[in-house]
């Protein structure tokens, strides 16, 4: 969704979006009698101008993102857990589906758009039933620092010490529950669209 048309310029990159989503909704409500307005984004790919149309049309966002549902989830961007082909496996699958949200009441920049292959993130990290201290932050299965800004807070900065080739990645962020044998999960996702 965030390629353009050759010579197509933002206005009418946009209007091109939201033909195609209201032509595609209003197909699936001619086939189906319901309309929902669900948009799982194309490989999870959106910006703020796209976010910006779902809620102008009404629409719920799913991107790639992986995690749980929680009461601070952005539903312009709800996360989703990939289940098919090397992520199928029945153990993979329970760990997923029993995960926890965590409670992330801020992230900066709030877009996951960037040019940056190392971008850093600010995070803050409401109460929940984890504890701050066992927060882990990953990328590719690689530990990513993390600085606190403000430990009592919940906030924190994440600054990996290496770059990610590639259009798509994330970074994910674990802490086991206080009191049961589930992780509470959040991912961060970042895109660079030249690629």
């Amino acid at each position: 969704m965030l390629n353009r048309i050759r010579n197509e310029d933002d206005q009418a990159w946009i209007e091109r979006i939201k033909e195609e989503l209201l032509q595609a909704e209003l197909r699936i409500e001619q086939q189906t009698g319901q309309s929902h307005k669900y948009l799982a984004y194309p490989y999870g790919e959106f910006d703020t101008a796209i976010k910006q149309l779902l809620t102008a049309e009404g629409f719920t966002g799913i991107a790639q993102n992986s995690g749980a549902l929680g009461f601070n989830s952005d539903f312009l961007a709800l996360p989703r857990y990939p289940l098919a082909g090397n992520y199928a496996d029945i153990e993979s699958v329970k760990t997923k589906l029993s995960t926890l949200s965590f409670n992330v009441s801020q992230q900066t920049p709030n877009t996951p758009i960037t040019s940056d292959h190392s971008p850093s993130v600010i995070l803050k990290f409401a109460d929940g039933n984890y504890n701050l201290q066992q927060i882990g932050c990953f990328a590719n299965s690689q530990a990513i620092p993390m600085h606190w800004l403000d430990q009592e807070q919940g906030l924190v900065e994440l600054t990996p010490l290496r770059t990610f080739p590639g259009r798509r990645w994330r970074y994910i962020c674990t802490a086991p529950d206080i009191g049961s044998s589930r992780y509470h999960w959040f991912s961060v996702q970042w895109i660079d669209p030249s690629i």
